[in-house]
């Protein structure tokens, strides 16, 4: 199963969203705060930060936080459950399953399939350079059991 096919969440590119509160649509908003990580950045493509900023809407009350990273946006509730957009950060992020509507959780397992219960990740770079995880990625519903990996 593919990933997008476990969730009900799909990606939204920056360029074609405008922050907005993900339970009402409403864009009457109050902004409580923010961050971004510090990478080097030359301003000439997708900007490679993570960028975090906290809302709360005025139409319904309910507080958020939008998140931008390389020109893809998420929202996320206080508890880190995704409720618009996907992830593309290491954060931790929950996603509803599209199966049986139950949590889907992230973890990660060694190449044969097992579970990771290290403290870090690796990655090892092949003949031509590029980097290959040593892991694997594998979002598992908590609810009925559908994982698929990422």
């Amino acid at each position: 199963m593919e990933f997008l096919d476990l969730i009900t969440q799909r990606p939204i590119v920056l360029q074609d969203d405008k922050a907005a509160c993900p339970h009402c649509q409403c864009e009457d908003l109050t902004y409580h705060g923010g961050w971004s990580t510090s990478l080097g950045w030359a301003g000439t493509g997708a900007d490679p930060n993570h960028r975090v900023t906290e809302y709360s809407c005025r139409g319904c009350g309910e507080r958020f936080t939008r998140e931008v990273k390389s020109d893809n946006v998420w929202y996320v509730d206080a508890q880190k459950k995704c409720l618009k957009g996907v992830s593309n950060c290491f954060e931790r992020c929950d996603y509803t399953c599209a199966s049986c509507g139950g949590t889907v959780t992230r973890e990660y397992r060694n190449l044969d399939g097992s579970p990771h219960h290290g403290v870090g990740l690796s990655s090892v770079a092949d003949a031509s350079g590029k980097l290959v995880p040593q892991y694997l990625e594998v979002y598992v519903c908590r609810g009925c059991g559908l994982e698929a990996q990422r």
